[in-house]
């Protein structure tokens, strides 16, 4: 077995050390020669790499250039050009390949499409017009629904992902292509600008979040279009009642307290306000819009019209006055704590007082909407009208739907004093008797009234939010539902919780409540949970009386304690068993919404291919199909998360092309599914899943992996969004090796690619299909649905690199640091090299990371083994082909540089001058800090312990003197030698993750 052992032990330490030089002699100041040198350099260390198991091109290269930086022939200026370029390069690629996933951006054929689509559903099976009422039954069914998140995913400023948007459609926000000079200006900006996102906070989330959704409102607005223009033709006497919908809009953003002690309910309840008032100035926009429109084409009644649609705009003013003055009252937080009572409370006795007049019901903008409908002679003026009610009519009063979320422990929490909870609710010593308990609870819960002086009393964050919610209903919009998602759900009992504050704050028939199951226990018992919760007569009721079941499935952590291929096939599987409870329990006329919660990143689901295959991929044919057969009417949502998320709706033209995308998939019939050998050999399947399952549960909970997770890969990256990435830490805790649970979903991934292995994605891959590989193989080639669920794992294997962990890892290996001590002619650099050596031998870091790295490189080695007969049959392995032919050099070249930047500071941390324990730490925690690329919080502490503070002018105490204390030293030597080349050096390899993150196509 130690053949198999990576190959960057001692003698791949040995070669890097004693290559000889590759790149020129002397000193190298421009980047172009440089970045030329390296590309040759690397290709000369690849050269016999297969046959030579020490050698590691990337880990060499870095050795080389280390050196370089360290004696000053390769400047850190030098080598930020370099970089500049390569993620310029990188930006290009990423476009490309967002053009790809997008598919047709020209707006004129996606609206042809669109007009398509709708003939289709204007047609019965052989063509012929379908009467009126069932046309009209399908145009106002909700096919799909988007929902909008604000998982931390935004990797590029707004600027950039405009740049990039447009460069990928080929158009400009008017739809219009770019021509040349337009395309000049983005790749100015994109080789001037750093590669970094905006500094996130909640509202900058919002304020991106909004503008895609207003994007999505406007290309839905095409889409109601086409099916009016359709009507229109085909229903001449009725074409005017039609309210079309096809698909909602949701947001989260600001409303998921999952996790989050940050958001209170002022910013929840802001936030919301925030909605509405964009919501009030879109419809008043195109009310002012069509009025003027109308006195041009309306020749009879056009003074009539317009004075219709004045009425309508006045109302839209004073809502919107009101609301301006509730989002500055809400929004101020900051004064003390009885000043923001104070000023709440009078807000409050406004909006009380004011209810009778306030505009908490679109159906009076509806009702007013109609009668300038009938007053319309134009059918072009109609038609906007008619999309305007729609749109009101689709998503209310806000700008979307609200999904509000917390997690299932918080409602435990809740509850414990009510119901006397003395363990876990799915405690098979208790859970009984706590069904028994919360059922009685249902049948006598009477509604409370609250105000909002109730919610600032409330301690509890489940209730809180619960009597949030009831204000936003009762004085923003009362008529469009919330979603109330609780995460990590795993019994029925948390439901009837749920139900329970409904009932109570008088919510019931306005909520949906959805359990999120994303756990190997809640997906595997999912169907029962339901099951469970059809057999009790108030949670029946309940559904009876919303007229439907909303589910939330999520991929983000199933994929890391499953692994991503486990996770998508028992989400299949809890949708298939779903589909016979819900038609067991008579569940007919009872529409299903079922929300599947992923990302753009294959580690959370998000399919590489195509935004088709993505779609495919997460709702699949076979359960489309046992839906339909079953007889449940079904609705789709899924997740467009954080900034990687919104990209495909941050221009007009590209949210138009999503959007024809999305409607093609699910106004399609699904493929026949029943012939693919997948559902019939499930024997197989599930031994097969079960083993990766096993392979990522083993590994989640080796200390060995969280300790390669925590080692520095996290500090990689630039925060990402207004959550904490990684869960803060004393500094009594800096020794502590992080658990991998500890690392939330998004930053564990994010580091995975970062190092150049993508473990939860294709981790357990090798050990499955090990177990029989000529099986495995046959079932590949002749089953769609495997091949769509393997091309996650494709993808994952072609964008790593071991060569890349290898060389991370073995920055924090000492024999390495001494062989280039040992190698080098003596001297200073020798002796700081040997000072690495000694600091990271007390930190213990390898000996750990060693240990994983081959476990993941024993499974990757049965899976080439596995999948390179497959690969020879197809030409190469589907998710490797999305992969450019640079981009593999280019990734490699990046791992290399950053390589070279962390032997950099490892080097510049033995600079780091002594000191005794100031401040709550020492100096042993803070190079411990720097080893784990804590840059900025070390630096922090270091600048403050040897302060910049000017000397005191001994000049000005009226006698000469020549004596120079410790207090009069300024410590800029350390500043300029130390502390800000620590900080330069750092960003850099920050910057290098933003084009790692580019050539792979998202993160996290």
């Amino acid at each position: 077995m130690a053949a198999l052992a990576p190959r960057s032990k001692v003698m791949t330490e040995a070669a890097a050390a004693a290559a000889p030089e590759g790149l020129s002699p002397g000193t190298i100041t421009d980047p172009g020669r440089l970045l030329t040198e390296l590309r040759a350099e690397f290709s000369r260390l690849s050269e016999g790499a297969e046959s030579d198991p020490f050698r590691n091109p990337i880990l060499m290269l870095a050795h080389q250039l280390s050196r370089r930086l360290s004696a000053g022939e390769v400047s850190l200026s030098v080598l930020e050009s370099v970089l500049q370029t390569l993620t310029v390069q990188a930006f290009h690629a990423r476009a490309r390949r967002l053009a790809r996933y997008l598919g047709e951006t020209d707006p004129r054929h996606n609206v042809e499409t669109l007009k398509r689509l709708a003939r289709q559903l204007s047609a019965d099976a052989d063509g012929n017009a379908v009467p009126f009422d069932e046309y009209r039954r399908r145009v106002e069914r909700e096919w799909f629904g988007a929902v909008f998140t604000a998982h931390p995913t935004f990797n590029l400023s707004g600027e950039l992902m405009h740049a990039l948007v447009d460069l990928a459609t080929n158009r400009g926000a008017d739809g219009g292509p770019l021509d040349e000079e337009a395309r000049d200006k983005l790749l100015a900006l994109a080789r001037s600008t750093h590669h970094k996102p905006d500094p996130m906070t909640l509202m900058r989330e919002q304020e991106l979040s909004q503008e895609a959704i207003i994007n999505l409102h406007r290309a839905l607005r095409r889409a109601h279009t086409a099916v009016l223009e359709v009507a229109e033709e085909l229903y001449p006497q009725q074409w005017r009642q039609l309210s079309p919908r096809l698909v909602t809009i949701a947001s989260w953003v600001g409303y998921d307290l999952d996790g989050r002690s940050d958001i209170g309910w002022t910013d929840t309840l802001q936030m919301h306000l925030r909605g509405h008032a964009q919501r009030l100035k879109l419809a008043l926009d195109e009310v002012t819009s069509i009025r003027a429109s109308a006195l041009h084409q309306e020749k009879q009644n056009g003074e009539a019209l317009a004075a219709a649609l004045d009425r309508i705009a006045v109302r839209l003013r004073s809502g919107l006055d009101e609301v301006t003055d509730e989002i500055t009252a809400f929004g101020r937080t900051e004064d003390e704590p009885a000043e923001v009572r104070a000023r709440i409370g009078k807000i409050s006795r406004r909006i009380v007082e004011g209810l009778p007049h306030r505009l908490t019901d679109s159906n009076t903008l509806i009702e007013a909407l109609q009668g300038a409908i009938d007053a319309a002679k134009s059918s072009p003026i109609a038609r906007r009208l008619l999309v305007l009610r729609a749109e009101l009519a689709n998503t209310g009063l806000g700008l979307s739907h609200v999904h509000v979320r917390i997690n299932a422990s918080q409602l435990h929490n809740a509850m414990r004093r009510t119901l006397g909870l003395e363990a876990p609710p799915d405690d098979p010593r208790y859970r009984a008797t706590y069904m028994a308990r919360i059922a009685e609870l249902l049948s006598k819960v009477e509604a409370k009234r609250i105000n909002f002086g109730s919610i600032m009393s409330e301690r509890a964050s489940a209730r809180r939010l619960f009597m949030v919610t009831a204000q936003m209903l009762k004085y923003v919009d009362n008529t469009t539902p919330v979603r109330f998602l609780i995460a990590e759900c795993e019994t029925a009992f948390t439901v009837l919780s749920a139900l329970y504050y409904a009932r109570l704050f008088g919510i019931d028939g306005q909520i949906d409540i959805s359990p999120l199951l994303e756990t190997q226990k809640a997906l595997e018992g999912g169907h029962r949970i339901i099951d469970q919760l059809l057999s009790v007569p108030a949670y029946r009721a309940y559904v009876r009386k919303r007229g439907r079941i909303a589910v939330q499935t999520g991929y983000s952590d199933a994929g890391r304690y499953l692994g991503q291929m486990p996770a998508a096939a028992a989400i299949e599987r809890f949708k298939l068993r779903l589909a016979k409870v819900l038609k067991d329990h008579g569940m007919a006329g009872v529409e299903l919404v079922m929300f599947d919660t992923h990302g753009e990143s294959v580690g959370r689901g998000g399919h590489p291919h195509d935004l088709e295959t993505a779609l495919a991929y997460v709702n699949s044919p076979a359960a489309r199909e046992a839906l339909n057969r079953a007889g449940v009417l079904h609705k789709e949502e899924v997740s467009f998360q954080g900034g990687d998320g919104y990209l495909y709706y941050m221009s007009p033209p590209a949210a138009l092309a999503a959007l024809t995308r999305i409607l093609e998939h699910v106004l399609a019939s699904p493929p026949a599914a029943t012939s693919d050998p997948y559902y019939r050999d499930s024997d197989y399947i599930l031994e097969l899943f079960s083993s990766v399952t096993q392979f990522q549960v083993e590994l989640m909970a080796d200390p060995d992996f969280g300790a390669l997770l925590s080692a520095f890969a996290p500090n990689f990256i630039y925060p990402s969004g207004s959550r904490n990435m990684v869960r803060q830490r004393d500094e009594a805790e800096a020794k502590t090796v992080m658990v991998a649970a500890e690392l939330r979903a998004i930053p564990q991934n994010a580091a995975l690619q970062q190092l150049g292995v993508l473990a939860n994605s294709a981790g357990g891959l090798g050990h499955a299909i090990s177990r029989d590989p000529q099986r495995f193989a046959e079932l590949y080639r002749n089953s769609p649905r495997l091949r769509t669920l393997m091309g996650i794992a494709e993808y994952a294997l072609s964008v790593g690199s071991f060569d890349a962990l290898r060389a991370y890892v073995e920055t924090h290996d000492a024999n390495l640091w001494l062989l280039r001590a040992g190698a080098t002619a003596g001297g200073p650099w020798a002796e700081r090299l040997s000072a690495v050596a000694a600091m990271l031998e007390r930190a213990n870091l390898h000996g750990a990371q060693e240990r994983v790295v081959r476990r993941l490189y024993f499974d990757q080695l049965a899976a080439r083994a596995g999948l390179d007969e497959i690969a020879r049959d197809n030409g190469g392995l589907a998710g490797g082909k999305l992969l450019e032919g640079e981009t593999r050099t280019s990734l490699d070249i990046l791992h290399a540089l950053r390589v070279a930047l962390v032997l950099r500071l490892y080097e510049l941390t033995t600079r780091v001058p002594d000191f005794g324990p100031q401040l709550g730490t020492t100096r042993d925690r803070t190079i411990l800090r720097l080893l784990h690329l804590d840059i900025p919080g070390a630096v922090d502490m270091l600048e403050k312990i040897f302060s910049l503070q000017q000397p005191t002018r001994i000049e000005d105490f009226g006698e000469p003197s020549d004596y120079f204390g410790e207090e009069q030293h300024t410590y800029e030597a350390e500043h300029n030698e130390v502390f800000r080349p620590l900080r330069d050096h750092y960003e850099l390899v920050r910057r290098i993750a933003s084009a790692v993150t580019h050539h792979i196509g998202f993160l996290g």
